[in-house]
């Protein structure tokens, strides 16, 4: 017997995945409800586990791939199976917090055949896999740092690879593994690259005389950030505007509050004050909490206030969302801001903390820059930039003095927002970041 495993649908009514990593190679055994593979929604990476235990027969996408929902994802059985793939209906939702949800794919029809026939390789028996010499500890160990195991050059007997050889691995500059093994002039990077590519260029330049270009791949989040940027930019008219504030006096409210936060564990910045002020205007300027319905040809004023917070990863940026900003406390919204942005950058954060934002809030100035034009996050109608805090002269009753101003910037979409509005969302927003009791009055 084998299990047709089909692509389920990982989110709310998505069509396709990426596949990202696969956690087992053809021919290796797998454990029910154990992380089969890794694939990459239009808002998460979602690991998937296997319906069944035994062998890894086929893997219906590669590293790299896009697999339809309700296609072969992977066929799990043992050397003397009998299957035969037929299309059936897309599989039902798999939730990722509970893996034996996927328990329902597994009734699939499974009908005589030869495997041999059934699948492209032909055979599966031993002879026909890779000699990998390595403990399961290692494997485990070279799956959790993201390495392809058949790439790794074994020292103990035999060839078999230890511990020590993934780590070692592991520690050599991505970059310099993949020119050593091809020595071509115009090269191309896998996807175990992609992830810390600006880090590898910044530490060691690839480019010279004798290497020529480097080609990446588009893959993974990467590709879903340039779908997205595409779609936003080709939909929306944006529009910024700027403007910036002195705030001597939430500087120093935030510095009384510190210690008693930390005495809690939290790390107050001052971006739970912008979060607050701005979910506090979003009553009154509606239209900037809205989405516009391209099919309908209606704005949609929504009756939540969800922030997403755009979070740089070693991956690219995501935008996690805190739901309903307007019922927590700064302490609280604190927490939730850097709950979600360690999920984003751990790759852990879920569909459903990566969707629904209706206005969005993004942070450069940590680091650095006094001004830059955001694109806004589709289907949203607004996105706020938030910059660098510096010390600069300023004028306060009519002396000059030392201020702390914060640059701030509002990108919205024409269609639905006048510039005039716009300028006066971002000035109101600036008059409560200024008078901190003017901000406590707007959370009463």
């Amino acid at each position: 017997m084998a299990y047709d495993f089909r692509m389920p649908d990982v989110g709310e009514g998505i069509a396709e995945g990426e596949v990202l990593r696969w956690f087992f190679e053809v021919g290796d055994k797998v454990d029910e409800d154990a992380p089969l593979v890794e694939v990459q929604t239009d808002k998460a990476v979602v690991e998937i586990p296997s319906p069944s235990a035994g062998l890894l027969l086929k893997r219906g996408a590669e590293e790299g791939e896009i697999i339809d929902v309700g296609k072969t994802l992977a066929i799990i059985g043992n050397e003397e199976s009998d299957v035969q793939i037929t299309d059936v209906e897309p599989a039902a939702p798999f939730k990722e917090e509970n893996s034996h949800t996927a328990a329902p794919i597994r009734d699939v029809e499974v009908v005589q055949a030869q495997v041999n026939n059934a699948l492209d390789n032909g055979s599966f028996g031993k002879e026909s896999l890779p000699r990998i010499l390595a403990m399961p500890s290692v494997r485990k160990l070279a799956r959790d740092l993201s390495v392809d195991i058949s790439l790794v050059q074994g020292s103990g007997p035999a060839g078999r690879i230890l511990a020590e050889d993934v780590r070692s691995y592991v520690d050599q500059p991505k970059l310099q593994r993949r020119m050593q093994s091809a020595p071509t002039l115009v090269r191309e990077i896998d996807d175990t690259d992609v992830d810390h590519l600006s880090e590898d260029l910044t530490l060691e330049p690839v480019a010279s005389e004798n290497q020529g270009d480097v080609r990446v791949p588009l893959r993974g989040l990467r590709r879903k950030i340039a779908a997205h940027m595409v779609e936003s930019v080709s939909k929306i008219p944006h529009v910024t505007t700027f403007d910036e504030v002195e705030i001597s006096r939430l500087v120093a409210l935030r510095e009384r509050l510190k210690p008693m936060a930390l005495q809690r564990g939290v790390k107050l910045t001052y971006l739970p004050f912008v979060l607050k002020a701005a979910s506090s205007l979003l009553s009154r300027y509606a239209y900037l909490n809205s989405s516009f319905d391209e099919e309908t040809q209606e704005i949609v004023i929504h009756g939540v206030k969800n922030i997403g917070v755009a979070t740089a990863t070693t991956a690219g940026l995501m935008v996690p969302v805190i739901k309903n900003v307007d019922k927590f406390s700064v302490l609280d919204l604190a927490v939730e801001v850097d709950r979600l942005a360690n999920r984003a950058r751990d790759r852990k954060a879920s569909v459903e903390e990566l969707k629904g934002s209706t206005f969005s809030v993004t942070n450069i100035g940590v680091v650095g820059g006094t001004a830059a034009t955001p694109i806004i996050n589709y289907p949203d109608s607004a996105i706020l930039g938030v910059y660098r805090l510096a010390k600069k002269p300023v004028v306060i009753d009519d002396e000059l003095a030392v201020g702390q101003v914060l640059p701030l910037s509002l990108t919205f979409d024409h269609r639905i927002i006048d510039g005039e509005t716009g300028a006066r969302f971002l000035s109101e927003l600036c008059g409560l970041l200024s008078d901190p009791d003017r901000l406590i009055l707007e959370m009463i």
